[in-house]
C-alpha cells in the first residue's frame, strides 16, 4: 500500500507539473509586449502578430502593436497595413483590415491564423524597402507572393515614402486600382490561345507581331471583355478576408465612353483597373491553369476548375524571354491617378512554378518623363532566389 501511494503522489506531482508548464506556456503565448490579451492573429506558423483585448475605458480595441521580435520600419508594425484595427469609440471608419472583419471571431476569444509568413514578411519588405526608397518621385509600393497550388497569400507587403501620415498604412496590394499596362498582355494571349488563333509559339509570334488579335476582336468587342472577365477574378477576394479589398474594372462596349479603339488599349493591359494582388491571381492562373481565390485566412476552400489547358505554355514561354534564371514574368510602365507606375509580375521557381510575385512602385512622376527603374523586378527575382523554394 505504501509503495502505490508513493507512486501515486508521484504520478499527481508530475500531472501537477505538467499543467504548471502548459499553463505557463500558454500565458507566454497569450502575453505580447507584457499584455494579455483575449485573442490573436497568428501567421502560418503560429507566430503572433496582433493581440485583440477588451479594456476598461475603450470597451474593445486592438493591439496594433506586434510582438517585440518583430522587424518594423519607419516607426509602423510590419503587416500591419493588412491587419487593420478595430476601435468601436470611433463613430466613423471604426474598423478596417482582416481584423474589422474579423473582430466577433477575435472578441469571443478565437484566435485568427492567416497565411503570412513572418519571415518572408520580413525579407520582402526589406528587400523592397531598399530599393523603391531613392527612386525619384517615390510614393508608395506594394509586393504580393500568391501561392499557386491553393490560393495563399503568404507576404503582403505595402510601403509608403512617409512613415507618419496614416497613408501608407493602407493595404494598397489589395486596394490601390491601376491601370497594370503590358504586364497584363498575358491576358491577351490567353484570350486568343482559348479562342485557337495560335496552337504554336512561331504561331503566337506571329499573331502577336501582326496586330492581328486587336483586328479580330474589334469585331467582337462584347466576347472580347467577356472573356477578359472570364480569365480574371473580378470579385479578386474572399470578402470575409479584407473589408477594403476592390474588385477589377474591365471597360467594355455598355461603358458609355466606349470607343472601337478601347480594344487596342485592353489588348495591351490599358483602360482597365485592377490592384496587385488581381494581378498575381492572375498569374497564377497561368502558372496551374486553375482560377483560385487568393486569401488570408486559413480555411478549407472548394477547388476550382481548370480554364486554361497544358497549352499555356506557350504563354510561360514567351514570359520567360523576359524572366530571370529563377523566374518568368513581365515589367512594364502603368499608370495610376495620371502619374507613372511600375509593375513587375511573374511565377516561380520556372521549372515548378509555385508561386506568383507582383511588385509594383507607385511615382508621382508623369507618365512621359518616367524612365523604367527594374526595381519591382530586381526585388522579385531577389526575393525568388532567397526565399528558398525547393525548384
Amino acid at each position: 500500500m505504501t509503495t502505490n501511494g508513493t507512486i501515486a503522489r508521484i504520478l499527481a506531482g508530475v500531472l501537477a507539473l505538467a499543467a504548471i508548464t502548459l499553463g505557463a506556456r500558454w500565458l507566454a503565448f497569450r502575453r505580447v509586449d507584457n499584455q494579455i490579451y483575449k485573442a490573436h492573429v497568428l501567421d502560418r506558423n503560429w507566430k503572433v502578430l496582433a493581440g485583440f483585448e477588451r479594456g476598461k475605458r475603450m470597451g474593445r480595441k486592438v493591439a496594433v502593436e506586434m510582438c517585440p521580435n518583430t522587424v518594423t520600419y519607419r516607426g509602423g508594425a510590419l503587416a500591419q497595413s493588412v491587419l487593420g484595427y478595430y476601435c468601436p469609440d470611433i463613430p466613423f471608419n471604426n474598423s478596417s483590415g482582416l481584423i474589422g472583419a474579423h473582430e466577433e471571431e477575435l472578441y469571443s476569444g478565437k484566435d485568427i491564423m492567416t497565411t503570412i509568413d513572418l519571415g518572408w514578411q520580413r525579407l520582402a519588405d526589406s528587400l523592397l524597402w531598399n530599393e523603391a526608397k531613392d527612386i525619384q518621385g517615390f510614393e508608395q509600393a506594394c509586393l504580393v507572393v500568391m501561392d499557386v497550388r491553393n490560393g495563399e497569400l503568404p507576404v503582403i507587403v505595402n510601403l509608403s515614402h512617409k512613415s507618419d501620415d496614416g497613408y501608407g498604412l493602407g493595404n494598397r496590394a489589395m486596394e490601390q486600382e491601376y491601370e497594370p499596362g503590358p504586364v497584363m498582355e498575358p491576358l491577351t494571349w490567353t484570350v486568343a490561345l482559348k479562342d485557337g488563333m495560335f496552337r504554336s509559339k512561331e504561331a503566337m509570334a506571329e499573331v502577336i507581331s501582326s496586330g492581328k488579335i486587336a483586328k479580330t476582336y474589334k469585331a467582337m468587342p462584347e466576347h472580347f471583355t467577356r472573356s477578359f472577365k472570364d480569365c480574371l477574378l473580378q470579385d479578386g477576394y474572399i470578402r470575409d478576408d479584407i473589408h477594403e479589398a476592390n474588385n477589377a474594372v474591365i471597360y467594355g462596349p455598355e461603358s458609355k465612353d466606349w470607343s472601337e479603339s478601347m480594344v487596342d488599349e485592353l489588348a495591351q493591359g490599358w483602360t482597365m483597373k485592377m490592384t496587385a494582388t488581381h494581378i498575381a491571381a492572375f498569374y497564377s492562373t497561368l502558372a496551374t491553369g486553375v482560377r483560385r481565390l487568393p486569401y488570408l485566412v486559413k480555411k478549407i476552400r472548394n477547388e476550382e476548375p481548370k480554364i486554361i489547358g497544358e497549352e499555356r505554355s506557350l504563354i510561360i514561354g514567351k514570359l520567360d524571354e523576359y524572366g530571370s534564371a529563377n523566374l518568368v514574368g513581365r515589367s512594364s510602365k502603368s499608370r495610376w491617378c495620371g502619374y507613372a507606375a511600375e509593375t513587375f509580375a511573374g511565377i516561380f521557381p520556372k521549372e515548378n512554378p509555385q508561386f506568383a510575385i507582383v511588385c509594383a512602385v507607385f511615382t508621382t512622376r508623369l507618365p512621359e518623363a518616367y524612365r523604367m527603374t527594374c526595381v519591382p523586378e530586381k526585388v522579385a527575382t531577389e526575393f525568388s532566389e532567397r526565399s528558398n523554394i525547393k525548384k
